[in-house]
């Protein structure tokens, strides 16, 4: 222990007798007394240094704006600087505004990744964005999967493409084929891609050039109704109303 001679005599010392009264010009000075630190604050009084502050040093002017970060197991906690001291840092305080210059850029911030989206927010990154990124200008029209999944990279997102994202069906192609997802698709007179199926190849595609045709195909009758299907009775012979009756 340490004692202090005073008027009175000698009396326990305190932190005051060793370094004197917290003023002007001693704002932000750390002093040790015993085995704790000490700072000098704005509103003139020595105070310990919280956990964070012995971790990373003072807040203080010269600092204001600065981000740190203190170990917490495997992960780090970071902390700004700003007027009231140390406090939880935003993502705000490390990425700054998101604004257009900022458009599309992605960023980490603790276990999370987040894009500066065109509403001027950060937002954390979709399941299918962190595995392929971000759709932007940049990469419109661009192609990937995931676990067997296509995606194409539309005017707003990722979306689940289909076939004509993947392939053009156009009048020089009328007739081709091509496969997706585990299918034969063909090419028809009204450039679509239509499932190319046993009934397909023995009467020929269903467009509206042959619209309400039927044809026979295995001992079965077939009527083109948007595609290949069975004709019914009124199909072959007509509706019974009152100009048949």
């Amino acid at each position: 222990d340490f004692y202090y001679c005073d008027s009175t005599g000698w009396r326990t010392a305190k932190l005051v007798d060793y370094f004197g009264f917290c003023n002007d010009s001693k704002f932000y000075n750390i002093v040790e007394f015993g085995e704790t630190k000490y700072a000098c604050r704005t509103d003139r009084s020595w105070k310990k240094l919280s956990t964070t502050e012995t971790k990373i040093g003072l807040c203080t002017p010269t600092n204001y704006g600065v981000i740190d970060s203190v170990k917490q197991g495997e992960l780090y906690d970071q902390y700004f600087c700003d007027s009231t001291g140390w406090r939880a840092a935003k993502l705000v305080d490390y990425a700054g505004k998101c604004d257009d210059s900022k458009f599309y850029k992605t960023i980490d911030f603790g276990t999370v990744s987040y894009a500066c989206r065109t509403d001027s927010s950060w937002t954390q990154l979709s399941t299918t964005e962190t595995k392929i990124g971000v759709c932007s200008p940049k990469n419109r029209g661009a192609i990937d999967s995931i676990n067997s999944i296509i995606y194409v990279c539309d005017t707003t997102d990722w979306k689940v493409a289909t076939i004509y994202d993947i392939f053009e069906c156009s009048s020089a192609k009328i007739n081709s084929t091509v496969k997706f997802k585990d299918n034969t698709y063909g090419c028809n007179d009204d450039l679509q891609w239509t499932p190319v199926t046993d009934t397909t190849k023995a009467l020929g595609y269903c467009t509206s050039k042959n619209y309400g045709t039927i044809k026979k195909y295995s001992s079965t009758d077939f009527i083109c109704d948007t595609e290949w299907r069975k004709a019914t009775q009124n199909d072959l012979i007509g509706l019974c109303n009152d100009s048949t009756e």
